[in-house]
């Protein structure tokens, strides 16, 4: 059973940046970092202009967010 302590530390994301996750896309410090980073900067547009992640991966990533096959 998880501790109170593990329990406050866990993270909530969107589901986007939990899909970035699932991927294997970034990593949990990684998505930590390029959030704060990001500021108010759109995430997706961030990982791409910093080239941080191919935009392929952001797309397909978007795509698997909203449950549609990927047009590219």
């Amino acid at each position: 059973m998880a501790t109170k302590a593990q329990k406050q530390e866990k993270q909530y994301y969107s589901s986007f940046q939990t899909t970035l996750l699932e991927r294997g896309v970034l990593s949990e410090p990684q998505l930590k970092e390029v959030i704060t980073n990001a500021g108010t900067e759109p995430l997706e547009r961030y990982l791409v202009s910093e080239q941080i992640v191919s935009p392929y991966d952001v797309l397909l990533a978007i795509a698997e967010h909203f449950s549609m096959p990927p047009i590219v």
